[in-house]
């Protein structure tokens, strides 16, 4: 039952990967609208921020869809 409940989620998440590439690609961006210049200690700083905030935000939300899904296993409303 679980492993049923478990595919959507791998689906989704699939669906969301982003190659190494554009992940550098989108923190690029990001800090270059903020001013950092390519080959600089503060676009480096600003582009490590970015990926931290990234990957924190994609745990938070990782949790959660895992207590959204425990609540719906238990029949309570969810949300």
């Amino acid at each position: 039952m679980m492993r049923w409940l478990a595919v959507p989620f791998l689906i989704l998440a699939l669906a969301a990967c982003e190659s190494d590439k554009e992940r550098r690609q989108d923190a690029m961006n990001y800090c270059k609208g903020y001013g950092f210049r390519p080959d600089t200690n503060g676009m480096a700083y600003c582009m490590q921020k970015y990926a931290d905030t990234r990957e924190q935000q994609f745990e938070d939300d990782s949790e959660a869809q895992m207590d959204a899904d425990d609540m719906a296993l238990m029949g309570a409303p969810c949300c």
